[in-house]
């Protein structure tokens, strides 16, 4: 296995580790929608979050927002199985790089970032807000 580039100035510099991780906490389309609502949740409340309760959250903000689910010819707001698959990879990482931590047990788990995650998410609404747009 050979280290990119991208990789090795990453391992050379932490801040530009930094900038490449939180420029990717919040992508464009459905699944950037679930993390970023997912993320402004986890912020507000600033303590662990029942796992259930954040995609019932986020289900119902995609609802308000216009968002569907297509099955055919037929639409339907999205639900909490759809959230739940938009934001495994998000979670994947941000539990990978520590900035979120699942507490409780399996019937019960909730979730939680850790200070750093909560530096790193809060950077990441950053570059989202400011970042290049396609439109005005």
């Amino acid at each position: 296995m050979l280290r990119t580039p991208v990789g090795t100035a990453m391992a050379d510099d932490p801040g530009a580790a930094w900038d490449r991780l939180t420029r990717r906490l919040v992508l464009p389309g459905w699944d950037g929608f679930v993390a970023e609502t997912a993320i402004l949740a986890l912020l507000e409340l600033g303590d662990e979050m029942p796992f259930d309760d954040l995609l019932e959250l986020v289900a119902s903000a995609a609802a308000d927002a216009g968002w569907a689910a297509t099955f055919g010819p037929q639409r339907q707001a999205p639900e909490t199985d759809d959230v739940s698959w938009s934001l495994h990879g998000s979670l994947r990482m941000w539990r990978l790089c520590g900035l979120a931590d699942r507490h409780g047990g399996w019937s019960e788990p909730r979730l939680a970032l850790t200070d750093i995650g909560t530096a790193a998410m809060l950077t990441g609404l950053r570059h989202a807000a400011a970042g290049p747009r396609d439109s005005p």
